[in-house]
């Protein structure tokens, strides 16, 4: 609904195409990375919409825009018998993808078969409020505060160092 709303014509005429993800929680990053063995990992990645970002996420953009993409789809499927070891610039996409996209992996679990999406681990935030009338500034507020987050959370490559 929202992404409809976005993308009218005189919203993209003057802004362009919007993309609108939900934001994923990082812990879904350590959920796959996390799994005994991780045999298949796909990863989407929509460009942003002028975010700011570190300097090695700024270069995937970068590449992804120099070739006229809005898009970027990575699948990795790992050999017979062996676990998926991302690297620092596969990582750097996953944490992309968490306000970009989203992230699918398949593999196991203490001998299980198991799969896990980004999209099922959304960042959930609980308000609570005694007026309705005060709904709209509760959330705008709120919004403001959490603002600063997912910005230091892009502009960072820390977790993957």
């Amino acid at each position: 609904m929202l992404e409809k709303q976005l993308n009218e014509n005189n919203i993209v005429s003057k802004y362009g195409k919007i993309a609108v993800s939900v934001e994923t929680d990082s812990k879904s990053i350590n959920a796959i990375l996390g799994m005994d063995i991780l045999s298949r990992l796909v990863i989407r990645f929509n460009t942003p919409n002028a975010d700011d970002v570190s300097e090695l996420k700024q270069k995937i953009i970068d590449r992804l825009k120099n070739q006229n993409g809005r898009t970027l789809d990575q699948k990795i499927t790992a050999e017979k018998g062996k676990t998926i070891n991302p690297d620092n610039e596969t990582k750097a996409l996953m944490q992309l993808a968490l306000s970009n996209g989203f992230i699918q992996a398949s593999g196991e679990e203490n001998g299980i078969r198991v799969n896990k999406n980004s999209s099922e681990m959304p960042i959930q935030d609980q308000l609570e409020y005694d007026d309705p009338k005060t709904i709209k500034k509760l959330l705008l507020s709120h919004s403001i505060s959490r603002l600063s987050f997912f910005i230091s959370r892009q502009k960072s490559d820390e977790d993957f160092k």
